[in-house]
């Protein structure tokens, strides 16, 4: 009996001592983590990552200035939603999602392209604009009448690693040779390739073509026989998984749209409306 006795005592002593351990903290239940969305509306700050691509967003290298529709439409953002907008870090294409993904900052803030790629890896914002992407060649070339004519294993396509020139042609041009410079690379390399005779074609937005093509006149054109090869929305990214602060952002692009001032704002860098395509507001007015 005596012994017994002992062995139950034993026992009820290690259920004590494991249900102590329990209770102080062994597995009590973690304080819930701090959404980005949730540190954002309590610092009343949102930390901008981005890519300096001319002419989306620009920073003067002497006054540190930035400008650009990306800028203006991140200010009109900060304004709306009573939020500082901080330009925490310059990234590049490579890189910027591993920055967000650590939290350096809360969202790209840049000229991104609507794509597939990018869908597994960040929430994508509204589109502010819309715009193609267009065949662009030396100045004189008279090979390219039509897409197949560039689908030859001749021709040289310029890119950089993953960026929408690969895409296209990976999807394509499967014929062609690629020519494609580290992820690191300045984007306007790609037209350099061609003005240096390294490739033969490469896909880019009219936006950025017109903006080389001012600083280097007379060296690249764009193709007039063939339609655009894709049309693309221009967003913004957020962390996958930050629904509520994607939400919010998307909800902001939309009423800019809709009270007219995302046009206010393409209109000083594409005055004409032929080159960055609108996204019409969701109503009509009836006269």
């Amino acid at each position: 009996m005596t012994n017994k006795l002992s062995l139950f005592a034993v026992v009820i002593a290690f259920l004590a001592l494991g249900f102590a351990g329990t209770h102080q903290g062994g597995n009590a239940p973690q304080p819930k983590k701090e959404t980005v969305f949730e540190r954002v509306m309590r610092t009343n700050t949102l930390r901008c990552g981005y890519v300096i691509v001319d002419p989306g967003l620009m920073k003067d290298p002497k006054t540190g200035a930035f400008s650009g529709p990306v800028y203006d439409i991140m200010s009109d953002i900060g304004r709306m939603l009573n939020l500082k907008i901080e330009w925490t870090e310059e990234t590049n294409f490579a890189t910027a999602v591993t920055g967000l993904q650590m939290g350096r900052y809360d969202e790209i803030c840049t000229t991104l392209f609507w794509r597939p790629n990018l869908m597994r890896l960040v929430e994508l914002v509204q589109p502010y604009y819309y715009i193609p992407i267009q065949v662009v060649q030396r100045v004189g070339e008279k090979r390219f009448k039509k897409k197949e004519d560039m689908d030859v294993p001749e021709i040289k396509i310029a890119s950089v690693d993953g960026a929408i020139p690969m895409l296209i042609a990976d999807d394509d041009f499967k014929k062609a040779k690629l020519e494609s410079l580290p992820e690191t690379s300045p984007y306007n390399e790609i037209l350099f390739s061609l003005v240096y005779k390294k490739a033969d074609v490469t896909f880019v937005d009219p936006l950025f073509f017109h903006h080389f093509d001012d600083a280097n006149p007379g060296k690249v054109e764009i193709n007039k026989d063939i339609p655009p090869l894709r049309v693309f929305g221009v967003t913004f990214a957020v962390l996958k998984g930050e629904h509520d602060l994607a939400n919010m952002l998307s909800n902001a692009i939309v009423s800019l749209r809709d009270n007219g001032r995302i046009e206010q704002i393409l209109g000083k860098y594409d005055p004409k409306a032929n080159v960055l395509l609108r996204d019409a507001p969701a109503y009509v007015l009836h006269h």
